[in-house]
């Protein structure tokens, strides 16, 4: 039995870039322990496995599978899944009688809860899909020190912005230790070979003159580096919300980062987010994504 996918790179307009994805459109049937081995052969950052939503609130229950867990919520995935369904809803609609459409809305039951995806076609043919967050970021002490991080990830305590200490950031159900760097060089000499006790994922962030910069390293969920991870650049809203001036007033404020760079997979993320009476009340998160295969896979058995 063979299951089709598709295969994208997502957070970029163009092939071979951003961070790639595994799309199963049709999942129905397949266990946990088939959804976990196919992500495992795989072996992308994420795969995800589309189901018929039982929930009337979504349109599509979605679950997102790296190749050692399975996550609550991710960007890339939930923005490349979007974009997949939408160039096959398409894809039936130029096939029939109502010509192509250009704009999508779909939502995701996710384990992290609902969430709204919205996709467009650009002036040039391309998808670009934008997400809310399931929850605005929830804030907490980080389980090591400045020190002990920095030592951790190849810097010195004195390669880190000493305005934001270091934190635990999440969005929906992944929890992210969150630093940044005060200067480029810090940033391109990051590393972090070994998983740290209690942390899943280690974000770090640099300030530049057109936006930020970041890079994200997970070894313990079996990504040594994430060319582009959503959830973190939704949780990082609380840390630019939390300890950087001029992203606590009240309004929408909107950011710009890119990652990837340093492992020659340049992506761009859009982020806003809304602040209302000093507290964030809603996190977005836009990208494109752009089909590099689609193919067919054995399945393995159950």
């Amino acid at each position: 039995m063979t299951r089709s996918f598709i295969w994208l790179d997502v957070f970029t307009d163009h092939p071979y870039s951003g961070n790639p994805l595994a799309v199963f459109p049709d999942a129905a049937g397949l266990s946990d322990a088939q959804m976990a081995q196919i992500a495992r052969e795989l072996n992308l950052s994420e795969t995800t496995f589309v189901f018929p939503s039982d929930d009337p609130a979504a349109t599509h229950r979605v679950r997102i599978l790296t190749p050692t867990r399975e996550l609550p919520f991710a960007g890339h995935p939930t923005v490349g899944t979007a974009v997949a369904l939408a160039l096959a809803a398409s894809e039936r609609s130029a096939q029939g009688a109502g010509g192509i459409s250009d704009e999508f809305d779909f939502v995701f039951a996710l384990r992290a809860g609902l969430t709204p995806v919205s996709v467009r076609r650009l002036a040039d043919g391309s998808m670009e899909a934008a997400l809310v967050a399931p929850q605005p970021p929830r804030l907490s002490a980080s389980p090591i020190d400045t020190a002990a991080l920095a030592e951790a990830i190849g810097l010195t305590a004195g390669d880190l912005d000493a305005s934001v200490p270091v934190h635990l950031s999440d969005s929906g159900g992944t929890v992210f230790l969150m630093t940044v760097v005060n200067s480029m060089d810090a940033l391109r000499r990051c590393h972090l070979e070994r998983p740290l006790p209690d942390v899943v994922g280690v974000y770090i962030a640099c300030r530049t003159d057109g936006g930020w910069r970041s890079r994200m390293f997970a070894p313990e969920a079996g990504v040594v580096e994430d060319p582009a991870t959503g959830s973190a650049t939704c949780s990082f809203a609380g840390t630019l919300h939390g300890f950087v001036d001029g992203y606590a007033t009240d309004g929408t404020h909107e950011v710009v980062l890119r990652q990837g760079v340093e492992m020659g997979r340049p992506s761009a993320l859009f982020l806003s987010f809304d602040v209302l009476e000093g507290a964030i009340s809603e996190v977005r998160l836009r990208g494109g994504a752009v089909v590099v295969l689609r193919g067919e896979l054995e399945v393995p058995p159950g």
